[in-house]
């Protein structure tokens, strides 16, 4: 009886949350962007360079088209480095199989690759108090993925089912040249809600995902797995865009996301490592500490944000130059507290004991077609964390 009580009252919880914030989305414009940019063959051929705290700063450049030819597919390559660190990549988004992208449902197939090279890379043990102090590891990573993804609603709603592998030849940095080979590949299932004002740049509504990722010997149609290890690694994920005040040129918003993720065990026989969990830190949680800094099978994570967006358009759309026919629909600064915490237990020690911080403030620019730039400054007592990347952190 407890239980359903306790069922009962969630449930009426997440409808107050739902019916609220739908009902404040009318206070703000509509400016649902299109699934895709509006005009076909937006282009970018940018140099550029990338920060994230614990891999540092990374020149190289962004290659992209979106919308080829007006059939809502888009193409990435991106290619980074520093001293210590070379990351190459390429994608292909939402080839559509049935339906397009001004449908309401259409079936897509994406695919991506990366590599990796690693001169001197930092890693942390795993627990919620790992050592401050990092590992120098090195190597190589290869990683593949491919992706079916069911959009319906006018791309409110996404169901998606990728199978993904990586390769990797890391060791730490003392030893010598030759590693042994590691191999982890499974599936991942993926359910998104969006119903937000815009899925790019968020300014009132709610957001929902719910994510399993499934690893066993089998592996899938890439590779078998190396180890008998079978688990699923599960994420909950809400956002929640409260518009504060909104006029004709300026917007705040209030936002809110809650993240958590817990690895279950299939096999109370075979040990799974803690590294197979979910890690904090970096530019999409715990801005103020490096990159990955904390690891383990349970992981929970709070961010609030004050967003003040200037709406005024910087540029047209008939200017297009040699590196880019996009233009800046907006400017807008952010300041932000997050709070964060790993754990090997999934109960009050996750919730309360040890809770990490990090506050700070950042800079987006938002593009046309649904580009964003960000610069974040987080600061927590281990110093501090910039971030200049693409994309908002939820």
């Amino acid at each position: 009886m407890r239980g359903w009580n306790r069922f009962m009252k969630i449930s009426l919880l997440l409808l107050a949350i739902l019916f609220g914030t739908q009902v404040l989305v009318a206070i703000v414009p509509e400016r649902r962007r299109p699934q895709k940019s509006e005009k076909p063959n937006r282009y970018y051929a940018l140099p550029w360079f990338i920060t994230i705290e614990g891999v540092g700063t990374m020149w190289g450049g962004v290659l992209g088209v979106a919308n080829i030819l007006d059939s809502g597919t888009n193409f990435g390559l991106v290619n980074f480095q520093n001293d210590k660190f070379h990351v190459l990549g390429a994608a292909i988004d939402d080839i559509y199989l049935i339906g397009n992208y001004k449908g309401f449902a259409a079936l897509t197939l994406s695919a991506a690759k990366t590599s990796a090279k690693l001169l001197e890379f930092n890693a942390w043990d795993v627990g919620p108090d790992s050592d401050k102090e990092p590992m120098k590891v090195r190597g190589e990573l290869e990683a593949r993925a491919v992706q079916l993804q069911q959009k319906l609603f006018n791309d409110r709603v996404r169901i998606s089912l990728e199978a993904y592998v990586s390769r990797d030849y890391i060791r730490l940095a003392n030893q010598g040249e030759k590693g042994e080979e590691s191999t982890y590949a499974g599936n991942r299932f993926k359910v998104e809600l969006d119903l937000t004002d815009d899925r790019y740049d968020a300014r009132a509504g709610i957001k929902a995902s719910y994510i399993v990722s499934r690893h066993d010997p089998e592996g899938n149609f890439f590779s078998k797995n190396d180890s008998e290890e079978v688990f699923d690694l599960v994420k909950k994920e809400l956002s929640i865009f409260l518009p504060v005040y909104a006029s004709d040129d300026h917007v705040h918003t209030l936002a809110m996301n809650f993240f958590q993720s817990s690895l279950y065990n299939r096999n109370p026989d075979v040990e799974v490592s803690r590294r197979n969990g979910h890690s904090l830190g970096g530019p999409m949680q715990l801005r103020g500490y490096p990159l990955n800094r904390f690891t383990d099978y349970n992981s929970v994570h709070y961010i609030l944000e004050h967003r003040w967006t200037i709406v005024e358009p910087f540029g047209k759309d008939d200017e297009p130059s040699l590196i880019s026919n996009d233009s800046i629909e907006g400017l807008q600064f952010a300041l932000f507290h997050d709070w964060g915490q790993v754990s090997q237990y999934n109960d009050e020690r996750l919730y309360q004991s040890n809770m990490k911080t990090s506050y700070g403030a950042g800079c987006r620019l938002i593009f046309r077609s649904g580009l964003i730039i960000r610069l974040d400054i987080g600061i927590s007592e281990e110093g501090v964390g910039e971030t200049f990347l693409v994309q908002q952190p939820f």
